[in-house]
């Protein structure tokens, strides 16, 4: 047996294991997840490492980026790894309401298991009251930051992994909030359809390859309590838990939009009593973290960049010293770019774009904001051709998930990741996927109303689809 010893401020811990293994694999083993967006492709350098001792030479690609790291670095004998922390990003962040947990009060809890980030917000069932919310990142980060190399990773053995982690994820953020008092008894879960596959440990074959469809469309309890149903193997349970939390299908509208902005961006387009819904691979850079020096919002990260008379103002979450930039962050600061004339119309920028003493965003950074924002555009105007609608016909557009809760509506709409039109319609909504659990959660009667929303849901395929192949081209630049 081999040892790799980590250091981790100023503690020391000891992992025996038999060589050669790779270093990604022991960490998540042993609950250390670094991230790794690219799939574990060693191009993003995301998870470099600070390590020593009896390891694998650097490769082609550890040299190119100029760090070690853990997707490629293989472990041969005795090894050293420096941790900067011991959670890193993977965190808990709590907001706990008055009402403290005893041991006899009846809980429930709404989870979101996004592709990014997991939420659980647990409330009290007699009287209804919030106990609290916790969120942390989805540890499947470790494995692939998007949805299809999450699927593959589990069609390729690391499906009992995704599915303990995120299990183990879920309960760590309910005991966060509750203290382990009280009893949790009921549950409604939330997600995109693969991250409820994985979570439940179902075989996700079905789903890696076409015609991509789900056996399992869900509207049942399960072993993570209820969940509600999904439109199709893309278009999950959190969008249609967020139809039911925008209520616009209820709210007299001729036509409304609903656009879900994250990884695995879902978007759903309401008209004359129809539903029509679609998912695109936006990637992980409005969730900061396909960007170089972006990451989730954690303490630390910029959320906010504006343009005031040629200067850069940035705001950090937590008022502390900037380390990074997360999705509003990024979006916000191609939008100023692109005032200030630092990145023209096509995307083109030289260098570097300093936020900070030591944060910026960098050239490809904006390469990932314009393919993001042209797959979100792309399948909105899909829908609109689907519907036969004009995107002046839309009365309300609802922009849910935590990316747009933080970015203004102004540069939204400069880079064009929504139609022009929709100036003035915008309503921020949050977490709509977690609120519309946690309305399941406590009425019975809103699992019944989203099934009756849903019994006129048209899902839109965008694989192969011309209109949208088309739109990604006419939406790539910034014009």
């Amino acid at each position: 047996m081999s040892k790799l010893t980590l250091i981790a401020g100023g503690e020391r811990k000891i992992i025996e294991y038999t060589p050669p293994r790779l270093l990604a694999d022991i960490l998540a083993e042993n609950g250390i997840f670094t991230p790794h967006p690219c799939g574990k492709r060693g191009v993003c350098g995301k998870c470099t490492v600070n390590i020593s001792g009896d390891i694998s030479v650097p490769d082609e690609r550890e040299i190119k980026i100029g760090a070690r790291l853990s997707c490629r670095t293989t472990l041969l004998g005795d090894a050293e790894l420096m941790l900067d922390t011991k959670s890193g990003e993977y965190e808990l962040h709590t907001e706990k309401a008055e009402l403290q947990a005893k041991d006899d009060l009846k809980l429930g809890a709404a989870i979101d298991i996004g592709t990014t980030t997991v939420v659980a917000s647990v409330y009290e069932l007699d009287s209804q009251r919030l106990l609290g919310k916790a969120q942390t990142k989805n540890r499947g980060t470790a494995i692939a930051s998007d949805v299809m190399g999450r699927i593959e990773a589990a069609c390729n053995g690391d499906a009992d992994f995704l599915s303990s982690s995120a299990r183990d994820t879920v309960n760590e953020l309910i005991n966060e909030i509750t203290g382990g008092k009280g009893t949790v008894e009921r549950r409604v879960t939330v997600g995109n359809t693969a991250m409820l596959y994985l979570a439940l440990g179902m075989d996700a074959h079905e789903l890696s390859r076409a015609p991509f469809w789900a056996s399992e469309l869900f509207g049942k309890e399960t072993d993570l309590g209820y969940v509600p149903p999904c439109i199709s193997a893309f278009v999950g349970a959190d969008l249609t838990a967020a139809l039911l939390a925008s209520d616009m299908a209820r709210a007299g509208y001729k036509a409304a939009l609903l656009c879900d902005i994250g990884t695995n961006g879902e978007i759903a387009l309401y008209k004359d009593g129809v539903i029509y819904a679609t998912s695109t691979a936006a990637g992980p850079a409005f969730e900061g973290v396909a960007i170089k020096m972006g990451s989730t919002a954690i303490p630390g990260a910029i959320e906010h960049v504006s343009n005031e008379n040629g200067k850069i103002k940035i705001s950090v979450i937590g008022n502390t010293k900037p380390k990074s930039i997360c999705g509003s962050g990024i979006l916000e600061a191609v939008s100023a770019g692109l005032e200030l004339g630092i990145i023209d119309e096509s995307g083109r920028m030289s260098g570097e774009f300093k936020l900070s003493e030591n944060v910026s965003v960098f050239p490809e950074d904006v390469r990932e904001i314009q393919s993001a924002k042209a797959a979100i555009a792309a399948g909105i105007a899909t829908l609109f051709s689907a519907s036969n609608t004009n995107p002046n016909e839309i009365e309300r557009c609802y922009i849910a998930g935590a990316f747009g809760k933080k970015c203004s509506e102004k540069s939204i709409l400069r880079l064009g990741l929504l139609p022009r039109e929709l100036s003035g319609k915008l309503e921020f909504i949050g977490n709509a996927a977690l609120d519309g659990a946690a309305q399941m959660l406590l009425s019975d009667e809103k699992r019944e109303e989203l099934k009756e929303i849903l019994k006129n849901a048209k899902h839109i395929s965008l694989g192969g689809n011309p209109v949208f192949n088309e739109a990604f081209i006419d939406n790539i630049s910034f014009e």
